[in-house]
């Protein structure tokens, strides 16, 4: 069975346009392209990079020093000893004292993504601060404002359990003068 010759067309058309498509939207550095944009305007791509691609922070260096301390390092010492009519000639080599030190010498590598990304969150938190210390001054007032609500009816309420003893303790009190003049 043969297609028509429309078909066979309509058919490479569609295939070809098929590839074109599969290649034009599966292109890696296109879409490289557009992650990166995305990542830097959210403030993210310095972070991620020094995450990815650590600079090493420090660098050891050692050395050693060697100092001996000795003059005579190296050479005879010839010298005679008189005992009891002998003659004794001795030779002898100094003893070396070799003295040895280890410097270690720290080199620090600042890292510059790493510094913009601490920089870019600082800015953050103390635009976050700024917020949060208004707000603490507007609980601060609130609540000052119910602390004199509650003394007030704190007092109102002492004042009105404590009104009958203390008027009948002025009626007590006045009654002697109120016979007197009677």
């Amino acid at each position: 069975m043969r297609f028509c010759h429309h078909t066979d067309r309509i058919l490479l058309n569609f295939v070809t346009i098929s590839l074109l498509l599969v290649t034009i939207g599966c292109n890696p550095g296109k879409q490289l392209s557009k992650a990166e944009a995305r990542l830097a305007e959210a403030g993210r791509l310095p972070a991620i990079c020094s995450e990815r691609f650590p600079i090493k922070d420090t660098t050891y260096i050692k050395d050693t020093l060697v100092k001996i301390d000795t003059f005579l390092s190296g050479e005879y010492i010839f010298d005679t000893l008189r005992v009891n009519d002998t003659l004794y000639q001795i030779e002898y080599k100094p003893l070396e004292i070799i003295k040895t030190k280890t410097l270690t010498k720290v080199v620090k590598v600042e890292d510059r993504a790493k510094v913009e990304s601490l920089s870019t969150r600082v800015s953050q938190l103390e635009a976050n601060r700024g917020t949060l210390i208004s707000e603490l001054a507007d609980y601060k007032a609130k609540a000052k404002s119910r602390l004199n609500w509650l003394i007030l009816v704190l007092s109102a309420i002492l004042g009105f359990t404590i009104r009958k003893p203390v008027i009948k303790f002025i009626k007590w009190h006045l009654t002697p003068y109120n016979n007197l003049k009677g």
